[in-house]
């Protein structure tokens, strides 16, 4: 065969870069031109020159056919955009719907995200977070072996400064538990949140002052630097600077500046800031203190400094200053590992969960996706209703991506719609959403305080319009033009995925309430649960900060009132009280010590918190029972000794004698066993009053019947009384809150999963309005009709419930498995309820939607065929 002469084409690059400039409409011509120039070029200069010349060309163009390009498709977005907003604003009813559903799926996906990311992002506004640690020594805890804690001998810090130049700065912390303050006007105000902190505290720590010098306010002792909260509770609008507060009627503290709120990604949380230098007007000695365990020293290594060179340095600096008493070791932990990665570790500063965060983050994700799914099944239904449309464009020559684009262009739109709606339901919501906060006055998490997250709310909106309105788009576009204008579709009669995103939804939907719904059952059977004494007669009064022979003249006239059954007193609020101890009988070896949770109390204890006794007798003031204890049957059983009345047990290094046994109680955090305890005989300790009220008098009637004689008594100690009750529950309230949020995150996640249903079932009607026609015209009744339209959602919803009551049944088998105390199984009514009532609600979104189409005449969806 004679050979082929081909014409010489542009050259495979030049070709690309020309159809990724030129707008599409005119890319074939612009292509055609330049091919045309380039074969004359060749032939009358040659291929060399053809070349040169054909890029130069390109090259030239580029900017010019870019900015026609870019034009172009500016014009186009504008007018997309603009066919768009009318079909949002023709559809009012979707349009709101799913405006409020984007808006309340990305709310409280900002409200998840925004408090993990604080914590996930904790304490990084220190200047030098990166060379920042705490000093941890390593304690041996009894019979739970070792115990980490950032609690040190407060005489370290000075130690620290003499023997280690390669620090840059040491610091220590001392907390203050509570304290009175009182104004020069004589109002008093219990205060906690206070602590004594070294000169160099802003050296170290990057918090601001709002007044005052950073480097000499706490050089002084009797200073006190408060934050802006606390400035406006004590003096208002007034300057505070030079202002005098009365502590505990012991000294006067001169205010000497006022530091900015903390930042709620702080740690390292307070309301004041004493000078170190002011306990030695309280009889304290800090800086040669090596027997005391309660400050927190914080030092900055030098940039050459290795943290794991200094354990060896600081166990030995302990070794030679406590010797047999030193730790068994001592560390620095990075400061910026205390928020999420220092749980082990007992300390002071807030401390949070990083598998909690995490989980808060997937929550957030997970609300988020519920509400794309809801978008993707009612747009949908709606493109589907729009099929004419789609049809005719392609007619007229619309390609696929172009109709893509369009449909494209209004889920974006809607989403972006959706922004300034997010972020005022987020600033109103959120004041009521903060919580896990030790110091409530903190800057709040407003979008005003973080402005970055404006743009990523932006970037999330474009991405969720994007990801829920792509599906549907490709859906509804991928028909062809001869089927839809026969008067179908063009589409199977299978969507897998619509399906799938049904079941998925539903199971997140589900996940969210049966969670709460068993959380708060176990709640509730945990408050009800019998710890061993009566916590629902009990007056509890503090008096910490009063001294001991206030608190005895107190105790007495307080017994007296009429109104008032019986009184005693203890070393700590009977609810939560962590007080362990070792214990042994008299004659065992040392190695056979127990541990035991120890309690000083008072004369009529048992008898005040309906503590029962199995055996044995309670403490009697005519006796000589200084040196009597009271123990629980668990730990009776520990020590496994018969005839324990009158038996002589060490209690550390102290000789007590039994003289009585009781039941079970609980008085400490709740465990995965029954703890042993024993209730000390001991006076001298009273941190709290606890009052019965007499027979027809409730708590709240005591607590107003003793308001005048306390201020009688002690004009100058504000009154806190509370009952067991009251205070147990204020314990719970994080519990209680995440119970509500779960329960509140299932009603939306289930209202817009009812919506996607129903968008989903329209969807199925408009496909199937001729089959249904046709079906009523054979003989088929309304309700025959409806059956077999709604069925299919019903399996749905019947899957997604198994799938998950099944999840959550086997996740709380485990938890039962590692036997906590008072925590009972589910029982199978929950389940019942919960998914009878999910699949009602589904059968009447979709129900409704087919009840209609199925009562509808026939004629009108036959007359065409």
């Amino acid at each position: 065969m004679p050979d082929v002469q081909h014409e010489p084409r542009l050259p495979r690059l030049a070709r690309r870069i020309l159809r990724l400039t030129v707008p599409e409409y005119d890319r074939e011509a612009v292509c055609h031109e330049f091919e045309t120039r380039y074969r004359r070029r060749r032939n009358e200069d040659g291929p060399t020159a053809a070349r040169r010349w054909l890029w130069a060309q390109v090259l030239c163009s580029i900017p010019g056919l870019f900015r026609a390009g870019l034009g172009w498709s500016l014009a186009l977005l504008r007018s997309n955009a603009r066919i768009a907003f009318r079909h949002i604003v023709r559809q009012k009813v979707f349009s709101i719907i799913n405006i409020a559903g984007l808006t309340a799926g990305m709310t409280g996906f900002l409200l998840l995200a925004v408090n993990a990311g604080t914590k996930l992002h904790a304490d990084g506004f220190h200047r030098d977070i990166d060379r920042m640690y705490s000093v941890v020594q390593v304690v041996a805890d009894g019979d739970k072996g070792l115990r980490h804690t950032a609690l040190v001998p407060p005489a370290m810090g000075p130690a620290l400064r003499e023997e280690f130049p390669d620090l840059e700065a040491v610091v220590r912390v001392i907390p203050n538990e509570q304290c009175v303050l009182r104004r020069d006007d004589g109002m008093n105000f219990f205060q906690r949140g206070l602590l004594f902190v070294d000169p160099e505290f802003f050296d170290l720590f990057s918090f601001r002052l709002a007044a005052g010098n950073p480097a000499t306010a706490l050089t002084e002792p009797n200073r006190l630097l408060l934050t802006e909260a606390m400035a406006r509770k004590y003096f208002g609008d007034e300057d505070p600077l030079g202002r005098v507060l009365r502590m505990d009627d012991r000294i006067s503290l001169t205010v000497a500046g006022v530091v900015k709120d903390l930042p709620r990604t702080s740690s390292l949380n307070f309301l004041g800031l004493i000078s170190l230098r002011t306990l030695r007007a309280l009889d304290k000695a800090p800086d040669t203190d090596w027997r005391g365990a309660g400050a927190g020293v914080f030092v900055r290594l030098s940039e050459s400094g290795d943290p794991s060179l200094m354990k060896e340095r600081l166990t030995g600096l302990l070794q030679r200053h406590l010797g047999q008493d030193a730790p068994r070791e001592a560390y620095l932990l990075p400061f910026a590992d205390f928020r999420l990665d220092a749980r082990h570790v007992e300390s002071f500063l807030h401390q949070g969960n990083r598998l909690i965060t995490v989980i808060l983050l997937v929550v957030s994700c997970l609300l988020l996706l519920v509400v794309c799914v809801n978008f993707v099944n009612l747009s949908v239904a709606r493109y589907m209703g729009r099929i004419q449309e789609i049809g005719l464009r392609k007619v007229l020559g619309a390609r696929r991506g172009q109709v893509v684009r369009q449909f494209l262009v209004e889920s974006v739109l809607l989403a972006l719609l959706a922004v300034p709606l997010t972020i005022i339901t987020y600033e109103i919501v959120e004041p009521w959403f903060a919580f896990g906060q030790s110091i409530p006055t903190t800057v709040s998490n407003s979008l005003g305080n973080y402005p970055f997250m404006l743009g990523y709310l932006v970037v999330v909106a474009l991405l969720t319009g994007l990801a829920a309105g792509l599906y549907p788009a490709l859906v509804a576009t991928r028909a062809r033009p001869v089927d839809i204008l026969r008067g179908s579709n063009g589409l199977s009669h299978r969507n897998r995925l619509a399906r799938t995103l049904i079941v998925a939804q539903f199971s997140l939907s589900i996940l969210f309430i049966l969670t709460a719904l068993v959380v708060d059952r176990q709640m509730e059977i945990f408050l009800k649960s019998d710890f061993g004494f009566d916590r629902a007669g009990v007056l509890v009064v503090e008096t910490d900060g009063v001294p001991p022979e206030r608190t005895e003249i107190l105790q007495r006239e307080l017994g007296q009132l009429p109104e008032v059954a019986a009184i005693s007193a203890s070393a700590e609020s009977p609810v939560i009280w962590d007080a362990y101890g070792p214990i042994r009988p008299e004659g065992v070896a040392a190695d056979q010590t127990q541990r035991a949770e120890i309690y000083p109390v008072d004369y009529g204890f048992p008898e005040v918190m309906g503590i029962a006794l199995e055996d044995g007798r309670s403490f009697e003031r005519d006796r000589a029972d200084g040196d009597a204890v009271i123990i629980n049957r668990a730990l009776a059983e520990r020590l496994g000794l018969s005839n324990l009345l009158g038996r002589t047990l060490m209690l550390g290094e102290r000789t007590v004698r039994v003289i009585g046994v009781s039941r079970n109680f609980v008085l400490g955090d709740v465990g995965f066993e029954m703890p042993p305890a024993v209730l000390v005989l001991d006076g001298s300790r009273k941190g709290c009053l606890l009052l019965r009220p007499a027979p027809g008098i409730t708590p709240a009637d005591l607590k107003a019947r003793l308001t005048a004689d306390w201020n009688r008594l002690l004009p100058d100690h504000p009154l806190s009384a509370y009952t067991v009750v009251e205070r147990f529950q204020d314990l719970m309230w994080p519990v209680v809150y995440a119970v509500d949020l779960l329960r509140f995150l299932g009603l939306v996640a289930v209202f817009f999963s009812l919506l996607g249903l129903f968008g989903l079932a329209a969807y199925m009607v408009e496909r199937r309005t001729k089959e249904i026609g046709i079906r009523k015209v054979l003989g088929a009744s309304v309700a025959q009709v409806t059956w077999r339209l709604v069925r299919q959602y019903l399996i749905m919803v019947g899957i997604a419930c198994g799938l998950t009551m099944s999840l959550v049944a086997l996740a709380w088998d485990r938890v039962m498995a590692t036997g906590l105390l008072y925590f009972e199984p589910i029982g199978w009514e929950l389940f019942v309820v919960t998914g009878m009532s999910v699949m009602l609600l589904a059968v009447m979104a979709a129900g409704s939607r087919a009840w209609r189409a199925a009562r509808a005449n026939p004629l009108d969806s036959l007359r065409y065929e």
